[in-house]
């Protein structure tokens, strides 16, 4: 009987060619399954929450969650595409269909491996529906991204160039999402967040480590509201 293929890290350090270029592992492929192994949990629990049966209650939705539930202040975590590291986000609600949001992985904070696409947006719910004992939303973004090739996190955003170590550079980005809200209490949620956005970095190319312009995000985080 013939043996499965063994998947070699030769094999996983030529798969990071797929990889945005905000994210390439430069030689240090033993720390990308990292990034897979964050992905494979976030996605677990995300697919258990959504498939897990309503307990003892009729598929209609009751009157306790005819109105989908607000989470004043959230804290998630998860995978991105744009560092291997997970990221963190905060964020606050004013109004029902109206947060502000800021996500990072915190470099320059808690680490300095830098290679990360920090995130400072608003969000608009466009829609909700009931799900799986939940409420699914449909989201737009819109704010802006700082890219940051290096660990040195210089003070402020610099719109107009590549800071005074051209390390980092920022610009507009916008995104749409989906997030799933369901009771845990009378006070907390569970928040399962997916989305994807686009930054436009117009001084990218001319980092000390160039990027594109243009750089694609894709993120998913699980976490709690209050």
């Amino acid at each position: 009987m013939a043996r499965s293929p063994v998947l070699t890290n030769n094999r996983t350090c030529r798969f990071s060619r797929y990889l945005p270029l905000s994210i390439q592992p430069s030689n240090q492929c033993h720390s990308y399954p990292g990034f897979w192994v964050i992905l494979a949990v976030t996605l677990g629990i995300e697919c258990l929450a959504l498939t897990a049966p309503v307990c003892a209650q009729p598929a209609t939705i009751t009157a306790k969650t005819s109105v989908a539930p607000r989470t004043v202040l959230q804290l998630r975590v998860g995978p991105t595409s744009s560092a291997l590291r997970p990221q963190v986000c905060a964020e606050l609600a004013p109004l029902q269909w109206l947060a502000v949001e800021a996500c990072g992985t915190g470099t320059g904070l808690w680490h300095a491996d830098g290679g990360e696409i920090a995130h400072f947006r608003g969000s608009a719910q466009l829609a909700t529906t009931p799900l799986s004992g939940g409420w699914l939303a449909a989201r737009a973004t819109a704010g802006f991204a700082e890219l940051q090739v290096s660990g040195e996190d210089e003070a402020g955003f610099d719109f107009l160039g590549t800071g005074a170590s051209g390390g980092s550079t920022a610009g507009a980005e916008g995104g749409l999402g989906v997030r799933w809200t369901r009771e845990l209490s009378a006070d907390f949620e569970l928040v399962l967040d997916a989305l994807g956005s686009l930054a436009w970095l117009p001084f990218a190319p001319k980092l000390k480590s160039p990027r594109s312009v243009w750089q694609p995000v894709v993120g998913l985080s699980v976490g709690v509201g209050w």
